[in-house]
């Protein structure tokens, strides 16, 4: 890929006087994401082939290696935790606010970093462990019998079978889906947990608490969460059909990109309106 972006940097060069500015800028843009393509691709290749090797060389054993991943995937929590701590120790409240959030910026910039590196070199030694462990009568190319070193790590990715790989690839994007489709992941995420503290909090206190059977451990309702037709109407005195307001809903919607150039990256606040 280097070699073509070389070529390409020549093409350029070399017909610059029959190109205008947007040819150039439509080559400059392809050979900026060839050359994050190629880089990407190197990193991500030089960390899963020879990651678990350099842990195998630092570490004695296996054991070792299994050590040193679960420390660096905790060191992820522990900055974010260290930011939070650190950030109520300040004399003044806007000296403690400017501090919280240097903190905060600076542990989750080498949170992210750190727990993606461990995943992947944790990715990798695992599926030579699980290559190893499936195919244990496998030829590997070399007499001794195999032990976890970084000389045999190497032979693994050298030497696995083809028709292996892609069999034990099949199995694993099978199980994805299937998970995928009897797990729904929206129903674990930060939304989902604020919605019900939302319900809980506005619903929840606004209904009658004699009305309210809460769970005793959790405190939650399932009536609490009622749908917004039933606020259409209610009855009052027998026979008597009443309407209720609805509540304010104001919407902020972040356009991330657009034919309108001037409303990109911003949030336009889209008018409040009350429904009867």
């Amino acid at each position: 890929m280097c070699l073509f972006l070389l070529s390409v940097v020549l093409f350029v060069g070399i017909t610059s006087n029959v190109t205008d500015d947007a040819d150039r800028e439509w080559w400059a843009r392809f050979g900026a994401w060839v050359l994050i393509v190629a880089v990407l691709w190197s990193v991500m290749s030089a960390l899963v082939i020879f990651g678990p090797v350099v842990l195998l060389k630092l570490g004695a054993d296996s054991t070792t290696v299994k050590a040193i991943l679960a420390a660096l995937g905790g060191v992820s929590g522990l900055l974010t935790v260290l930011g939070g701590l650190m950030s109520t120790k300040s004399s003044s409240p806007q000296e403690q606010d400017a501090k919280s959030s240097g903190l905060r910026s600076h542990a989750a910039a080498l949170a992210a970093p750190v727990f993606a590196l461990t995943l992947l070199l944790a990715l990798s030694f695992g599926t030579s462990l699980l290559i190893k462990t499936i195919a244990p009568s496998v030829d590997w190319h070399f007499a001794t019998e195999y032990n976890l070193d970084p000389d045999g790590l190497l032979r693994i990715i050298h030497y696995s079978p083809l028709t292996m790989l892609l069999v034990l690839a099949a199995v694993l994007v099978s199980v994805s889906l299937i998970m995928s489709t009897l797990v729904n992941v929206n129903k674990f995420s930060l939304s989902a947990m604020y919605r019900n503290r939302l319900i809980r909090a506005y619903l929840g206190a606004s209904r009658p608490q004699a009305a309210r059977h809460s769970n005793p451990f959790t405190g939650f309702d399932p009536y609490d969460n009622i749908a917004m037709h039933e606020l259409r109407h209610y009855r009052g005195e027998p026979g008597e059909l009443k309407r209720k307001l609805l509540h304010v809903v104001n919407i902020c919607l972040n356009l991330t990109s657009g034919h309108n150039l001037a409303r990109q990256q911003h949030q336009p606040r889209l008018p409040a309106r009350k429904h009867r």
